[in-house]
């Protein structure tokens, strides 16, 4: 299981991301708004998320998310490039996203078969 430990701040929502061989990853989300698409974190929760070979940005999607739909691990660098979508990254630092590219892709090293589906837990 892939888990989030997530720090709610005012302008964003920060996570620490642990992998299954322990690696700690860093998490940038848009802050909680209610779970209004678009603008904000999803809830706390566990979802599943697959492979994404065809969305906008090809890594991963999260599936079964209530009311919310598009939801994706992808590279950002600023909280304004997400729309509800989870940002890893190797570093946070004042709400900016470092080496987040590199984070996606060590999530690819674990997460790469199509058609699997695998379980993440939001928490705080």
């Amino acid at each position: 299981m892939l888990t989030i430990k997530r720090t709610y701040e005012k302008l964003y929502t920060k996570g620490v991301m642990l992998m299954p061989d322990g690696t700690e990853l860093y998490t940038l989300e848009l802050p909680w708004l209610n779970n209004k698409p678009y603008v904000s974190c999803i809830p706390e929760g566990e979802y599943f998320f697959m492979r994404d070979t065809t969305g906008r940005h090809t890594y991963f999607r999260l599936i079964s998310v209530d009311g919310r739909t598009n939801i994706e691990f992808h590279p950002a660098r600023h909280v304004d490039q997400l729309e509800g979508c989870i940002a890893p990254c190797l570093q946070l630092i004042n709400g900016n996203a470092v080496a987040s590219r590199t984070a996606c892709d060590k999530m690819l090293k674990f997460y790469n078969q199509l058609h699997v589906k695998y379980l993440l837990r939001i928490y705080s």
